[in-house]
């Protein structure tokens, strides 16, 4: 298996789908985007079938919020508390924040699952009243269900 070191380099390996080597993905995103959505089929079905319902993919979503670091999506003191855990704590924990954060919108997914307006409301509209304090007790319960899962997935990073 090929290892990528620094996580700005493109997926390049011959071993990689062309459809995601081109997609401007970083294999460090693309991981962390391939477990968000594989945890939320198994934890948030529901969420899973509103993206699905709504002709799109967890990924997308969750590739914007790494990219700006949530930036204009969540409150300042939620971006340091993010920014915190996922220096402190390590990948496992960004991609379970970024589950956390889907936990949290599920309603408002469902809402607009069955509108149409999923895309729209996602790319457009700020993410309120979700605090980490609030999820803390659900992100452990997740990493003690997913963590070791999500530590042999993101072990070829070496990040």
């Amino acid at each position: 298996q090929r290892r990528v070191r620094g996580k700005q380099r493109l997926v390049k390996s011959q071993a990689i789908k062309p459809e995601i080597a081109s997609s401007g993905l970083t294999l460090v995103h693309y991981n962390a985007c391939y477990c968000v959505e594989r945890i939320i089929q198994k934890v948030l079905p529901k969420v899973s079938c509103a993206f699905r319902t709504a002709g799109m993919s967890p990924t997308h979503i969750v590739k914007r919020w790494l990219t700006a670091c949530f930036v204009n999506i969540l409150s300042w003191n939620e971006i340091c508390n993010f920014v915190l855990l996922s220096v402190s704590e390590g990948a496992v924990y960004t991609i379970l924040y970024c589950v956390a954060v889907l936990k949290h919108l599920e309603p408002r997914l469902l809402k607009h699952s069955t509108h149409h307006t999923l895309l729209y409301d996602l790319l457009e509209g700020p993410v309120t009243g979700f605090t980490l304090h609030e999820y803390l007790d659900y992100i452990l319960g997740l990493e003690k269900e997913f963590g070791e899962m999500l530590r042999d997935e993101l072990s070829c990073l070496e990040i």
